[in-house]
């Protein structure tokens, strides 16, 4: 076997950002990863994540 060579579906070229929806009568949708809504998420999670752990840190200093 050489080395860098990938068999199969991973040395195939990267997927198209468009994908055929079934049922959608051949209209294209934005696949989920380039969707507002995921990207909104995306952004907004890590930044809820902080607050809350501050909450949490802030709840225990005023504790003790």
């Amino acid at each position: 076997m050489r080395q860098g060579w990938t068999p199969g579906a991973a040395a195939r070229a990267a997927a198209p950002l468009l994908r055929n929806e079934k049922n959608a009568h051949q209209r294209y949708l934005a696949a989920p990863g380039y969707h507002p809504g995921a990207l909104v998420i995306a952004a907004a999670g890590p930044a809820l994540g902080a607050a809350i752990l501050a909450v949490i840190a802030l709840g225990l200093r005023a504790a003790f």
